[in-house]
């Protein structure tokens, strides 16, 4: 992993003349990112400009393993596009020891595990000459179950917010429902951002709404029953499963713990923000298991979790292989095609 900050920051420097920079992610990113997408780019030094990326979700929704396996996802990008590059760094000794810590931990086959306090981070993200700085704050879960002012304060103010959400989290311990959780979350974000200008019913940020660990076993055989999944090559592998584009909206609408009295986290998430600016995405941020010199998944044998006395634990016979986790940053960071 390379973290050389300073060298790679006075490269940005000379390759900008305006504090943004647009990008027609459509050629840089196939299949990834509109065709009218544009990712706003800060001059360094002047934070006010960097757009604030939150990443939000439950306890068990798996937000520290996204993030920490996002350098492996660049990588892959940058091996398997051979008409394009793409970088991954931390930006500051808080964030490169953070990431560090918990990216070991993911190649010895071991979960980062669950965040006890906030931290903020700052990473830059780059494909070929254009660049991304990336401002979030990693909560304890409990935070978006139970949120404080502080971290109302702070997703309000994002630029675009990156909801996880975990099929297999069904019930909390006082009975809240993901749909209830997030029914709360999004209210009090839109009563903040009230508080600060003309009442509004919508806010306007980016949000993009992610199923998480559908590589789950119980998961993955509801919806390989339902038909719900296909096959596609993926970054050298062949035969990954993916839930078919036109049956994610199903699951949202469906499965039990997204809806209640015929409300379901669709419909919330379209009262709550402009249905233009959100986004459906299913990721997974360790994937399936391949055993080494195959390049190919075998849907029979492909949960990538198994259990040990020390807990749960990736299988390391094809290690983790994120899929889909770049895609939702893409579209939180593009601008509205207004």
């Amino acid at each position: 992993m390379n973290f050389s900050i300073k060298e790679e920051n006075k490269n940005i420097q000379s390759k900008r003349d305006k504090n943004r920079i647009p990008l027609q992610s459509t050629e840089l990113i196939d299949g990834i990112a509109n065709k009218n997408t544009t990712l706003p780019v800060a001059m360094p030094g002047d934070e006010n400009q960097f757009p604030r990326v939150g990443i939000a979700g439950g306890t068990l929704s798996g937000k520290t393993t996204f993030l920490t396996a996002l350098p492996r996802a660049i990588r892959l990008l940058d091996r398997y596009d051979k008409e394009h590059h793409y970088h991954f760094d931390a930006c500051d000794q808080l964030s490169i020891d953070w990431l560090e810590a918990r990216t070991k931990r993911l190649s010895q086959g071991k979960f980062p595990g669950g965040t006890s306090f906030s931290h903020d981070l700052h990473f830059l993200l780059s494909a070929d000459d254009f660049f991304v700085d990336i401002l979030t704050q990693e909560k304890p879960g409990d935070q978006y179950i139970n949120p404080s002012n502080e971290t109302i304060e702070f997703l309000s103010t994002c630029d675009g917010i990156i909801f996880l959400i975990n099929p297999q989290q069904q019930e909390g311990s006082n009975g809240d429902t993901t749909f209830t959780i997030m029914d709360n979350l999004l209210r009090r974000i839109i009563s903040k951002i009230s508080e600060k200008r003309q009442r509004v019913n919508r806010s306007e940020q980016k949000a993009a709404v992610c199923l998480t660990q559908y590589d789950n076993e119980t998961f993955f055989k509801w919806a390989r029953d339902r038909d719900l999944l296909t096959g596609r090559e993926y970054l050298g592998v062949n035969n990954v499963p993916f839930i078919k584009d036109d049956k994610l909206e199903y699951i949202f609408e469906e499965w039990p713990a997204f809806n209640i009295n015929e409300e379901n986290i669709i419909n919330l998430f379209h009262n709550r923000f402009l249905p233009e600016n959100v986004t459906w995405h299913a990721v997974s941020s360790i994937g399936f298991y391949k055993p080494d010199g195959q390049d190919s998944i075998d849907w029979d044998k492909c949960y990538n979790v198994k259990n040990s006395p020390e807990g749960n634990k990736i299988r390391m016979g094809g290690s983790y292989f994120p899929i889909n986790i770049v895609e939702p940053f893409v579209r939180v960071l593009g601008s509205r095609n207004d």
